[in-house]
């Protein structure tokens, strides 16, 4: 790929936390790239580490969490290598993340428009008349009625849908090149949520937003994104357009993961569930993390660690982390 196509490059990263347990290896060699204007899906169940691979890019991992390997290509740099100083830079003017829960995101003392306009004018270098001008047009563009009353209200005084709609306005204020959305539609309710991702949709046609959007839900993934990552007790063990992996999924985990998601109108058929559970990130088993509740496991699938694997074509990738394919080679 290109790099001038490429708005972020993530290679090879490894963000371990230290506890009394060991090491919990929360993202384990993680690589993939998010094209220009395209919206990529990342998808797993909780504690797969789908959080924790947003928050390496914007350099917030917690004590006792640590980036202990891989780049983060943005702008043609790795920002990895950076001081944390110039983060703040990159953090909303380059990179802006909305978090899950706006409810604890928003300031309860300030108002909207306090909290719009501050960062406006920490990174646009903006005047307070120019700063609060442009609030009013991102509350706007997030269909927010009557903005130039409502900058002056405060958080409780918002639904939970239109306090999602001002984190989007706080996300995009300053113009960022690479949009984060982590489960931004989890505390909604699905007439809400289906307001939000036509949001989203009409956002990324307008202004040509290129998108990393985590969730748990396919429904919100097929409907959204160009191409989807599957994430397995911290490693991508899928990685393909939406259409390839959803109609033609090849990694056993992802199989089931399909099968155990109810569809609109389903009555032929009961929602399977996959047994078992997740490893512990502080004790991973050799091989493949799937293999313990794999319905197709074999003795060599817990013999070596195993890569992702190209299924695809030049045309289209699609990508594995399955010994099948290996032996298919």
């Amino acid at each position: 790929m290109h790099i001038e196509h490429t708005t972020i490059d993530v290679r090879s990263l490894k963000t371990y936390f230290y506890s009394s347990r060991g090491v919990v290896r929360a993202a384990n060699d993680v690589c993939f790239t998010v094209r220009k204007g395209e919206i990529l899906g990342i998808v797993g169940e909780s504690g797969s580490g789908k959080t924790v691979i947003a928050l390496s890019i914007l350099r917030l991992i917690p004590y006792p969490g640590k980036i202990v390997h891989g780049e983060i290509i943005f702008r043609g740099e790795n920002i990895l290598e950076k001081p944390i100083s110039d983060m703040t830079t990159i953090r909303g003017a380059g990179i802006s993340m909305i978090f899950q829960d706006p409810m604890s995101c928003l300031n309860p003392v300030f108002t909207i428009g306090d909290q719009l306009t501050s960062g406006i004018i920490a990174h646009q270098k903006l005047s307070k008349q120019e700063a609060k001008k442009k609030a009013v047009e991102m509350l706007k563009i997030v269909h927010i009625p009557d903005p130039e009353r409502r900058i002056l209200s405060y958080p409780h005084e918002f639904s939970g849908g239109m306090k999602q709609r001002v984190m989007i306005a706080l996300a995009l204020s300053c113009n960022p090149e690479l949009l984060i959305a982590d489960n931004p539609t989890t505390a909604l309710d699905s007439t809400i949520q289906l307001q939000f991702l036509n949001l989203v949709l009409e956002l990324r046609k307008t202004l040509g937003m290129t998108i990393l959007y985590i969730t748990h839900d396919f429904g919100v993934v097929a409907k959204l994104c160009d191409r989807v990552a599957i994430l397995y007790a911290g490693e991508i063990i899928e990685l393909g357009t939406v259409y390839d992996v959803l109609t033609k999924p090849k990694h056993p985990y992802t199989q089931e993961l399909i099968k155990s998601t109810p569809a609109l109108g389903m009555r032929t058929r009961q929602i399977e569930t996959i047994p078992g559970k997740q490893p512990d990130l502080a004790s991973l088993p050799r091989g493949c993390k799937f293999a313990a509740r794999c319905k197709v496991v074999k003795r060599t699938c817990s013999e070596k660690d195993i890569e992702l694997i190209e299924t695809g074509n030049l045309q289209q990738s699609h990508q594995v982390r399955c010994i099948n394919y290996y032996e298919a080679q």
